[in-house]
């Protein structure tokens, strides 16, 4: 059953009525659980800047977060992919931003609420730059350490180095 607004800014806590017809006492019940209206909100972002090209995992912390069915979250105009929710954060997946680098407000619905925090943005930065790999080989059974020299590494979550070689591919999580 979708819940409509309600009637009043700050409505009471009390039992759900369920009611058939014309909701007379011969055609009502009321739950023993008691109901109540909550305000969700949120306070803090982090990480609060990541590589324009998305794929930081952000975590809005907050209060409430998980009431209501549905919940979106959005950095600037593109989405935030959904992970998962608790009642004091949101754990979702940036995307790339479509305007480059620069600051994006954090906007989450939770149903038809829409909740903002004008204090609290994300900063998309330049994406992180390679400028050197050392060693430039290696041989074909790995266990090679490589280095790999750039800029932005630190907006990196989680480093891993994909090398294609002759249609081999291999992937590997950096330390």
């Amino acid at each position: 059953c979708d819940m409509d607004d309600a009637f009043s800014s700050h409505p009471s806590p009390g039992p759900v009525e369920l009611c058939v017809g014309d909701c007379s006492p011969n055609y009502r019940t009321k739950s023993q659980q008691v109901y109540t209206f909550v305000t969700p909100s949120f306070s803090k972002v982090r990480p609060g800047s990541g590589p324009a090209s998305g794929g930081t995992r952000l975590t809005i912390f907050g209060r409430f977060l998980d009431a209501g069915s549905s919940v979106k979250a959005f950095v600037g105009e593109g989405g935030c992919e959904f992970i998962r929710r608790s009642e004091k954060e949101i754990v979702c997946v940036t995307s790339a931003s479509l305007t480059g680098p620069g600051s994006a407000f954090i906007t989450v619905n939770i149903d038809r609420a829409e909740i903002s925090n004008i204090a609290q943005s994300y900063v998309y930065v330049e994406d992180p730059t390679i400028t050197r790999v050392d060693p430039e080989w290696t041989i074909a059974n790995g266990n090679t350490t490589l280095a790999v020299y750039g800029t932005g590494f630190l907006t990196i979550q989680e480093p891993r180095v994909r090398v294609k070689y002759k249609g081999a591919e291999t992937s590997n999580t950096c330390s």
